[in-house]
This record gives C-alpha cells, sequence and structure tokens, in this order.
C-alpha cells in the first residue's frame, strides 16, 4: 500500500489548500479497512455465538441420551447429540476463516494506524489465543478424530477465550491501544 502512496503522492490543490493524494487515499484506505475488519469481526462471533450454542445444546443432548430415564423436554424437538455435534464443528468451520481474516485485517489496520503490524496489545493477543485455540479444535475434530465431548469443551474454551477478549479486555485492561476498552487511553506513538 505504501508504494501505491508513493505513486499517488501528488500535491492536489482544493480549495486553495494543499491536500496530499497521500492523506485523501490512505483516509478512505483506513475507514474502509476499519468498517470491513468491523463487520467482518461482527460476523465471525455472531457465527461462533451460534456454534457455542449448538455445543451447548449438544452436551445436553448428549448427557439426556445417556440416561437411564430421560424426561420429556423441549430437547425432544432437536435432532441427536451426534447431528448436533456435527452441526457444532459444521458452524465453527465457516466462522474460522472469518475470524481468520479479522486477525489478519486487525493486523494490517494496525501497521496503518500505529505503524507496526504488531504491538503485543491485549487486545491483539487475545485475538490470536482465540484463533489458536478455534485452529485447535478444528484441527484435532478433522484430523485426530475427536469427536463428541472432549470436542465440545475445546470449541466451549475457544467461546471463553472470545469473551475474555471482548469483555475482560474492554473493561479491565489498562494498556490496550484500543481507544474503546474502558478506563485505557489511547496509546500514541
Amino acid at each position: 500500500m505504501d508504494q501505491v502512496l508513493w505513486l499517488l503522492d501528488a500535491r492536489l490543490h482544493v480549495l486553495g489548500s494543499e491536500i496530499l493524494w497521500r492523506e485523501i487515499v490512505g483516509n478512505v484506505f483506513g475507514f474502509a479497512s476499519a468498517v470491513a475488519l468491523e463487520l467482518v469481526a461482527t460476523l465471525s462471533v455472531a457465527i461462533f455465538t451460534i456454534g457455542f450454542s449448538l455445543g451447548i445444546l449438544y452436551l445436553v443432548q448428549d448427557r439426556l441420551e445417556s440416561a437411564a430415564e430421560r424426561p420429556r423436554s423441549f430437547m425432544d424437538r432437536l435432532p441427536d447429540a451426534r447431528a448436533l455435534e456435527r452441526l457444532t464443528y459444521a458452524v465453527h468451520v465457516v466462522a474460522f476463516p472469518l475470524w481468520t481474516f479479522t486477525v489478519i485485517a486487525g493486523a494490517i489496520w494496525a501497521r496503518q494506524a500505529w505503524g507496526s503490524y504488531w504491538n503485543w496489545d491485549p487486545k491483539e493477543v487475545w485475538a490470536f489465543i482465540t484463533w489458536v485455540v478455534y485452529a485447535a479444535y478444528l484441527h484435532a475434530r478433522a484430523t485426530a478424530g475427536w469427536r463428541g465431548r472432549n470436542a465440545a469443551y475445546l470449541a466451549l474454551l475457544g467461546m471463553a477465550t472470545l469473551w475474555f477478549n471482548f469483555i475482560g479486555i474492554n473493561y479491565f485492561s489498562t494498556t490496550s491501544q484500543h481507544s474503546y476498552a474502558s478506563g485505557a487511553p489511547a496509546i500514541s506513538s
């Protein structure tokens, strides 16, 4: 992007003042990338939340199916535990590439905003930890044959890291460069 901006570094005269093309394109690119980042991040979190909900339903259904006497409940209307577990995995397969885009786009945005792709900001670190946990879940489920409760627990751990990123960091971090983190002043370098 810097090479493109360098090529566009021609001066433009608007209303008697000089505005650099670099600033115009940089601001438009920065805004568009921030909007795309937030939209995809929100979508991936929504899909991960659906996967989390399905994982909880799977664990409940699995417990009910293994019980000697099964009480009647709304769970009778849901698919069996095996189908819920497969659906949980399928939903996470959709969400994971979106989260991957979020982590990569966040690094690109950080470069634009703070001058570095990685700043060891708590939000960045926990976004990556979340990515690693979900990658481990998908890898274990696809290659190691993890099925059932162990896989579901790993998926639930992924959601716990995601919640910590969005709730814990936003409310309790005092070192985040993300200005919306409560109590954390924006750090500029």
